[in-house]
Parts: structure tokens; C-alpha cells; sequence
């Protein structure tokens, strides 16, 4: 059975989908649609909304002036019969009494020597290795040992979902003696590095960042300014591949580097994906470079995540997005956006515009209350559309 990170990738995925949507009711739309769109619909419910629009935005917000509804949304009832299904599927009915994954679990801890895993993947095609496939000069532990470490701690919140406590101490206990041996082999002041890397790693330090692999906040912020000044260091470029990409713009946008996470967006130049573009790509390339083996591979393209989350600032604050938190990363590199998203009552939708110190912004929100906290002032409105006004 394999070690490597990408098949912990595969896994992990199932794992998430089933501790963060699967252990509550969820909706999907019963008409046909694409995959993106399908995967989107099958992911999102939002029954309430938060916008938080933060004092460290540019422009500087200091308080809404205008909150004007303009208009109201139809009663759920007044749908067409069969827009809506609803689906309720639990953890509980999908595993079985002993968990699948225990067993997996159990080999890759009775392998990795004091809670430190090896592999022989990586982060798969980063841009100084070849287009045709290989991994970077880099210790391969530090992303396999992140990886463990998430692995254990999904499970635990599995096990406890499942009202099996014995289990979810068993895999908290796991989970931080990985994550104890991951900081003493690899952390190195203010990021983290492995025996042997050539350079230094983005991917190692995204991951330790999306995974919480981190001890204190104050380290989590020093290595994510790492990341930023790695990025600038290059011209604005990343230097990632099949397991940190996903991760390189919302850690950035998380911690404070919107700015940085906006270059790379725009970046044409080699390793971007504007590159691909300028070079007629219209797919995700299995590599960075023109000479890529295969056209047709998306783990590289996670930029979609980042137009959502972060421009629109659209992202779930509970259980399979019960509740929802619109938040833009305000920055001068992106003046304006404007975007939505399907959910099984209706599009929530983002528009937003900044002009000097002035910020207006227009939300629509489908069926079911919204609370928006803006700056700290909180304003209970009902479902609708909204437009605000802000400097």
C-alpha cells in the first residue's frame, strides 16, 4: 500500500467530505449540471450569512453608512416542485462499527519511525523538476509527516461525531505526538525545513500552515511572512506543485499577504498561470512548463478557490455551510469583483467596487436570515438584496 502523500490526498478528501458535509443533512439541486457547478450545489446551503468587512481592509472601513435592502426573496415554496431535494446522509450510516480507516492508520504509524513519516512521493512536479514528472530536491518527511498528522486529526473528529470517545482521544493522542516529533525535526526559527532540502520549501510550510500543524499563532504568522518574502524573493512566483498549490493563495490571504496572493494571480511570466495562458493553455497542465507530458491534470488549478473565498470572501463558518461568512480580502490589485454561487435556494451573489476611500458593496442572499457584523457592529437583516456603502 502506498505512503506517499498524494495517496493520503485521496483519502484525506473522503475523509473531509465525510466529517465536514456527510454528518448533517445536506441539499443538492436533482437538474443536471456540470461537474464544477454539481460539486459547488452538492457542497453549499446557506440558511444564514456573516459579512465581516475588516478594519485592516483597503479602503480602511470604518463603519457602513448604508445598509439599504432593495428587494426581498421568494418563500422556499415557491420554488418549482423537485428544485430541491433533501439528502440526509450521516457518518454514522456511512461506516461501518469499526472504522475503514484504522487499519491504514495503524500501518503508517507502525512505519513511521518515532512518529516521523517517509514516502517516496512529493510534492509532484514543482517547476525546477522535469515536465515529465519527478519531485523536487527536498525532504519528503516533512510533507508526509503534515499529511499523517491531518489524517489523525480528521479521525478524531470522525470518532467523535460518532460518539466514540475511546477512539477520538486515541487519535488526539495521535494526532499531537505527530505533531509534537513534526516541530522538533523540522522547525527552524520562523519557518520549516527538511534535511536536505536545496532551498527553501514552500510546499513544507503551506502545509504545516493548512493543516495547523503549527504550535503558536505567532509562529503561524512568522511562517507565512516566510512564504511571502520567499514569493517576492522569486519576481512574485510560486514554487510549488501537487500538494502545496492548492494552499499558496488562501494561506497567504489568510495571514495577511492578500497582496502578494493578487501578484501571483496576475503573474505571466515562468511559474504562473498566466504563463499557461500566455502560452494557449485552456486547461491545467500537469506541469508548469510548456513541455508538460499532460494537459489535462487540476491539481495545479485551485486558483478557482481563492476567486471565491477570498475576492468574493464567500466561505462556510459551520457544518456544511449552515452558516456563511462573505469576507473579501480587500486589496488595491483588485479594485472590483463581482461573482455568485448556486445554492439549492438561490444564487448568493458578491459585487463589490473601491474608489479612493470609498467602498460600495452589493450582496444578495437566498432564502433564510442573515446576521452581517460589519467592523464589529452587528445588523440582523432578513434574506434579500443589500447594498452598503463604506469609508
Amino acid at each position: 500500500m502506498s505512503n506517499s502523500p498524494i495517496f493520503m490526498l485521496s483519502l484525506m478528501a473522503g475523509l473531509e467530505m465525510l466529517s465536514s458535509v456527510l454528518k448533517c443533512s445536506y441539499s443538492t439541486l436533482t437538474r443536471k449540471s456540470s461537474l464544477r457547478s454539481t460539486l459547488k450545489i452538492f457542497l453549499t446551503r446557506f440558511p444564514s450569512v456573516v459579512l465581516v468587512l475588516p478594519e485592516s481592509s483597503h479602503p480602511p472601513v470604518v463603519g457602513v453608512q448604508t445598509i439599504k435592502r432593495t428587494r426581498g426573496m421568494p418563500p422556499l415554496s415557491s420554488y418549482p416542485p423537485g428544485y430541491i431535494r433533501n439528502v440526509g446522509i450521516g457518518i454514522r450510516e456511512s461506516f461501518p462499527t469499526t472504522m475503514p480507516s484504522e487499519s491504514y492508520i495503524e500501518f503508517e504509524l507502525g512505519r513511521s519511525l518515532n512518529n516521523i513519516a517517509n514516502t517516496g512521493l512529493d510534492d509532484w512536479v514543482v517547476p525546477e523538476s522535469s515536465p515529465f514528472g519527478g519531485n523536487p530536491t527536498e525532504d519528503s518527511r516533512v510533507s508526509a509527516t503534515a499529511y499523517l498528522y491531518r489524517m489523525l486529526d480528521i479521525m478524531a473528529g470522525i470518532a467523535r461525531t460518532l460518539g466514540k470517545t475511546d477512539d477520538a482521544n486515541l487519535f488526539a493522542s495521535q494526532a499531537a505526538g505527530v505533531k509534537t516529533a513534526f516541530n522538533n525535526a523540522f522547525w527552524a526559527n520562523d519557518h520549516y525545513a527538511g534535511v536536505g532540502d536545496n532551498s527553501y520549501r514552500q510546499t513544507h510550510n503551506l502545509l504545516a500552515l493548512a493543516f495547523n500543524v503549527i504550535t503558536s499563532p505567532s509562529n503561524a504568522q512568522a511562517v507565512a511572512d516566510s512564504v511571502a518574502a520567499d514569493v517576492n524573493s522569486r519576481g512574485g512566483h510560486l514554487n510549488t506543485g501537487a500538494l502545496g498549490t492548492k494552499h499558496i493563495l488562501p494561506m497567504l490571504t489568510a495571514h495577511g499577504h492578500s497582496d502578494v496572493a493578487a501578484g501571483l494571480i496576475k503573474q505571466t511570466t515562468y511559474p504562473s498561470l498566466g504563463f499557461w495562458i500566455q502560452n494557449g493553455a485552456t486547461t491545467c497542465w500537469e506541469h508548469w512548463a510548456v513541455e508538460a507530458r499532460s494537459h489535462d491534470h487540476f491539481f495545479l488549478g485551485t486558483y478557482d478557490d481563492r476567486s471565491y473565498q477570498s475576492v468574493l470572501g464567500i466561505q462556510t463558518t459551520s457544518t456544511a455551510y449552515k452558516t456563511v461568512s462573505v469576507a473579501p480580502a480587500f486589496t488595491a490589485a483588485i479594485p472590483s469583483a463581482s461573482g455568485w454561487v448556486m445554492t439549492p435556494y438561490g444564487k448568493l451573489s458578491v459585487s463589490y467596487n473601491i474608489k479612493g476611500q470609498s467602498l460600495s458593496m452589493q450582496i444578495v442572499v437566498p432564502v433564510g436570515v442573515s446576521t452581517l457584523t460589519v467592523s464589529g457592529d452587528k445588523v440582523q437583516v432578513g434574506s434579500g438584496s443589500y447594498s452598503f456603502v463604506a469609508q
